[in-house]
């Protein structure tokens, strides 16, 4: 289940809000709402997106020397690859699908069979023990294209009868809005904000994006309207604008997606003439009539009439997580980085594993390399694209950053050398059982004395108060005037390499499905004002959450920890040769 704070460490700025095409208020129409997060804007479709913005640091570090502790032996690795005994037992279970699968207890079964050891899905992440086959697009497949557009399969898994795929697509079609077109456009949009407001109908123009919000340049895509795409991104009305799956073993030969996300990245289109979009499917309970995927199957991409054409492959199996090559372990918290020369470069993808109740977000610091006596570093040349959220669809995979791909330049006398991906320090989120805390609600304030264990974090509740004045706002939930009551805390860490961050805590429902968002407790500290500037244990006063009138008793759930851990990590780049 994704964690309300888990956004916090992807958002590290503030979110802006604002609306630059359609916002339809019926729930069977789907417009686009902008939030600008790091240059990527994120277009909640069905489920919502979370904007994951980038986390890199400047390419630094020292020159590697030795074995860092924790790391999974690298013995007989040459030139950052696996040697050919080891490459020979990971191909062993990297068959094709369907190749040297042990046979299911009856000729007719169909029911998946569980995996003892683990599985690393690539380009999605870690998957623990006893979860269903994993199977996943063999790579290397060729692109499609229409007019004024190019899409490319990024990913698609199977997983006991669970389907996600993912489609990049450039787009080569976008044109600049004149300025004096921009100020009508932006003028008759406040126009029908007002009339949303007061449920009048609105009647939009075709949709447009903001290129440049600092500099206010607007632009619009041809590919988009000529598909219909940018009128409600995700309307299907003709067979054009419906995704599907074809082939073998599929129940009724077609699957099509249940739940459908979107982000565009527009810092592409002043650099390379064209912005880049990444659509998200996903579809369950569509468990195929073979036991393993059989052959060739064919996705259709919304806008596009040539397919996409893919096989499978079964995810590589180990016997447990530490026989992965390369992988790293700093107190039970793992890192893997598998690497693949490019024409311009070497792009490199990370995964995470941490212990159960733990959430990873490491924070990169450098690349460097070691070939004989020759030595240097990595410049980063491109922090990727958002990671995938392949937790959300894949049984097993860990929540938190899983297959983020970043790009270096490095010197030609790095091939054939040892090279490091480091890592300084990682975001770490705690999220063991909820806890529950009853807060009283008394004229003049109480005293508490009530104290939760958090991981490593220990919290002490100290008094609660109720404003005197009522306040705008619902503390990040509904708009509306209110009283809030104030609950003092005191924080510890255990170790003093982990800073506190902050707590995930919310007033607790019962239903959580009928609400349309949580009411998140905000933290207040000392010398700084109510809006989160400043973030640390150091200074926090406690924190504050909406209450309503005539209630004596605030119930709240506390499901999470969030702090920065400082530990370096230096991970040996398993480099795999074309």
């Amino acid at each position: 289940m994704r964690q309300d704070i888990g956004y916090m460490f992807e958002n590290r700025c503030r979110l802006r809000y604002g609306w630059a095409c359609p916002r339809h208020t019926d729930s069977n129409q789907h417009g686009w709402r902008r939030f600008l997060v790091a240059g990527i804007i994120l277009l909640a479709v069905f489920l919502g997106g979370c904007g994951q913005g980038t986390d890199m640091g400047n390419a630094r570090g020292g020159s590697p020397s030795g074995q860092m502790a924790g790391t999974a032996s690298e013995e007989g690795m040459v030139s950052g690859t696996e040697n050919k005994e080891g490459q020979a037992q990971a191909d062993e279970g990297h068959a094709k699908a369907g190749e040297g699968q042990p046979e299911a207890d009856g000729a007719d079964s169909l029911e998946p069979m569980h995996v003892s050891g683990v599985q690393f899905v690539e380009g999605h992440g870690i998957c623990a023990p006893g979860k269903p086959p994993v199977y996943y697009a063999e790579p290397g497949q060729q692109p499609i294209s229409t007019q004024g557009a190019k899409a490319w399969l990024e990913s698609v898994t199977y997983q006991d009868g669970k389907w996600y795929y993912r489609v990049k697509v450039e787009d080569y079609s976008v044109t600049v809005i004149p300025d004096d077109e921009v100020k009508v456009l932006l003028k008759e949009e406040d126009e029908n904000r007002k009339l949303q407001e007061e449920g009048r109908p609105v009647k939009w123009k075709k949709p447009y994006f903001v290129l440049d919000y600092e500099g206010g340049v607007y632009g619009r895509s041809g590919f988009l309207d000529r598909t219909g795409l940018g009128h409600g991104f995700y309307d299907r009305t003709t067979e054009s604008m419906t995704d599907y799956i074809e082939g073998a073993g599929i129940p009724g030969g077609r699957i099509t997606a249940t739940k459908r996300t979107g982000s565009i990245v527009y810092g592409t289109y002043g650099t390379e003439g064209y912005i880049t979009m990444y659509w998200d499917y996903f579809t369950e309970n569509q468990v195929l009539d073979t036991l393993t995927p059989e052959g060739t199957y064919e996705l259709h991409v919304p806008g596009f009439e040539q397919t996409l054409s893919f096989a499978f492959v079964k995810a590589r199996e180990y016997p447990a997580v530490e026989d992965i090559p390369g992988i790293v372990f700093q107190e039970g918290m793992g890192i893997l980085a598998k690497g693949q020369w490019a024409d311009d470069g070497l792009d490199i993808t990370y995964y995470t594993y941490p212990e159960q109740g733990y959430i990873m977000y490491p924070v990169i610091s450098g690349l460097s390399y070691e070939n004989g006596d020759m030595e240097g570093k990595g410049r980063l040349r491109d922090s990727g694209h958002s990671a995938n959220d392949s937790w959300d669809y894949i049984s097993g995979i860990p929540e938190g950053k899983q297959g983020q791909t970043v790009s270096y330049d490095l010197a030609p006398s790095a091939r054939g050398g040892r090279i490091w991906l480091g890592f300084d320090s990682v975001n770490m989120i705690y999220t063991g059982e909820p806890e529950r805390l009853s807060v009283p609600i008394r004229d003049g304030g109480s005293d508490m004395d009530a104290v939760i264990e958090l991981g490593g974090c220990t919290v002490k509740f100290t008094s609660a108060r109720k404003s005197e004045e009522p306040v705008l706002g619902n503390v990040w939930g509904a708009d509306e005037e209110g009283p809030f009551v104030f609950v003092g805390a005191e924080v510890r860490m255990k170790d003093s390499s982990r800073k506190f961050i902050r707590l995930n805590m919310h007033r607790a429902v019962e239903n959580p499905a009928s609400y349309p968002g949580s009411v998140m407790a905000r933290p207040v500290y000392e010398g700084a004002g109510t809006d989160g500037g400043n973030t640390g244990s150091a200074g926090l006063k406690g924190y504050e959450v909406s209450c309503r009138e005539g209630e004596s008793m605030v119930e709240l759930e506390i499901s999470g920890a969030m702090y920065d851990w400082k530990q370096e990590y230096l991970v040996p780049v398993q480099i795999e040769e074309p």
